[in-house]
C-alpha cells in the first residue's frame, strides 16, 4: 500500500500534467481563433459610425469595377482557382471554401466608398480600370496582419504594373477614419478607399482580414480569400491563362 507521501507526489504529478495539457489546448484554440488574419466572424465591436456622426456628410461614391456588372456569370476558362492559395485549405474549412468558390465567375460588385487615399493617383472614373486585372486588398487599420502584408502587396503592384495589373485597397469601416494616416505610416503605394458601412466588403463575402480578391479584365471574380503569400502565384497564373487558347 503506497504511503501518504507517495500518494501526494502522485496526485501532484497528475495535477501538473493536467495543467500542462490545459495550457497547450488553450494556446491551440487561441492560435486557431486568430488565424487567418483577423476573422470577420470574431469581430465583436460594432462598426464605427463616428464619421457619419461628425456632422460633416461623407462624399459617397459608387462605381462599377470595370463596367461588367451585367455580364453573364460563369466559371472562367483556362484558370484554376487553387484552394491552397487561401486560408480555407484545411479539411475543417469546407464551408469557408464553398463560400469562396461561390464567388468565382461572378461579376465584381460595385464599390461603395467614401474617399480615396493617395491624392492624384485616386481612381476617378470606372473606365480607368477597363481591361485591367484588378487585385483588391480588403484591409483594416486595426488589423496587424493587414498592415504587415502592405510591403508584400506593394511589391505585387510594382512587379505586375507593366502587365496591366492594378492593386486597390478597400478599408474596413471600423477604424477607417485612420485610413490615410495608417496607409502613409506603412508606406502603402496603391490607392485605398474607405468602405461605407462595410457595404463593399459584405458584397465580396469578406471572411477574414486581409482578404484579397482577384478580378479579370472582363470584370469577373477569379479568386477570393487569397493569402498574402499566394498573391504573386495567383496573379501570374491568371496572366498565364490569358496566353493560352480559350
Amino acid at each position: 500500500m503506497p504511503s501518504d507521501s507517495s500518494s501526494g507526489r502522485f496526485m501532484k504529478g497528475n495535477l501538473i500534467a493536467l495543467f500542462a495539457l490545459a495550457t497547450a489546448v488553450a494556446v491551440w484554440l487561441y492560435a486557431r481563433r486568430d488565424h487567418p488574419g483577423d476573422r470577420l466572424s470574431s469581430m465583436s465591436d460594432p462598426i464605427d459610425h463616428s464619421m457619419a456622426q461628425s456632422g460633416t456628410p461623407l462624399p459617397r461614391e459608387e462605381f462599377t469595377l470595370i463596367g461588367a456588372a451585367d455580364r453573364a456569370s460563369g466559371a472562367p476558362r483556362g484558370f484554376v482557382f487553387d484552394r491552397r492559395w487561401t486560408y480555407a485549405a484545411g479539411a475543417d474549412s469546407e464551408a469557408e471554401w464553398n463560400a469562396l468558390k461561390a464567388l468565382e465567375g461572378k461579376a465584381a460588385p460595385n464599390f461603395k466608398v467614401a474617399e480615396w487615399s493617395l491624392g492624384s493617383t485616386r481612381i476617378k472614373e470606372p473606365g480607368s480600370l477597363l481591361g485591367k486585372i484588378v487585385l483588391i486588398d480588403f484591409w483594416a487599420t486595426w488589423c496587424g496582419p493587414c498592415k504587415a502584408a502592405i510591403p508584400q502587396t506593394n511589391a505585387i503592384a510594382e512587379e505586375f504594373a507593366d502587365k496591366g495589373v492594378v492593386v486597390v485597397g478597400v478599408c474596413c469601416t471600423r477604424g477607417s477614419d485612420k485610413m490615410t494616416q495608417t496607409a502613409q505610416r506603412h508606406k502603402m503605394k496603391y490607392p485605398s478607399a474607405r468602405d461605407i458601412d462595410n457595404t463593399t466588403s459584405n458584397a465580396y463575402g469578406v471572411q477574414w482580414w486581409p482578404f484579397y480578391v482577384l478580378v479579370d479584365r472582363e470584370g469577373k471574380i477569379r479568386a477570393a480569400g487569397l493569402a498574402p503569400n499566394s498573391l504573386s502565384t495567383a496573379v501570374q497564373s491568371l496572366l498565364d491563362s490569358e496566353a493560352k487558347p480559350g
